[in-house]
């Protein structure tokens, strides 16, 4: 490939195996899902604990979301990369957790001065 660099090779490979992970957890395989947490559990529940700011509030929104890749399965549109996917996700659900529960707000980043 004219142009690639190693770094497209490997953003091409994680693509390739998250992929066939994602197929695999689609036809209900519980060590795919494992795979998956393992590839990707560390950055949903750093983005959550970012968000939430407490540790057992991001484990429990870290489960939730892999909870919802494997009750989706196929049904989940995974045309660009996983691990933003996710965090994404994470995000989406911290937010409509913070909506619908007023006791357990967003953390907000600080205005840059």
């Amino acid at each position: 490939m004219q142009g690639s660099t190693p770094t497209d090779t490997l953003d091409d490979t994680r693509a390739a195996v998250d992929g066939a992970l994602l197929k695999a957890v689609d036809q209900r395989s519980v060590e795919a899902l494992h795979e998956l947490v393992d590839r990707h559990g560390a950055a949903v529940y750093s983005a959550a604990r970012l968000l939430v700011g407490s540790d057992s509030a991001a484990s429990g929104v870290a489960e939730e979301v892999f909870v919802r890749v494997w009750r989706a399965g196929g049904r989940l549109d995974w045309t660009g990369d996983l691990r933003l996917g996710l965090v994404v996700m994470t995000w989406r659900h911290c937010r409509a957790a913070a909506a619908s529960d007023s006791e357990a707000p967003l953390r907000t980043a600080p205005t840059p001065r």
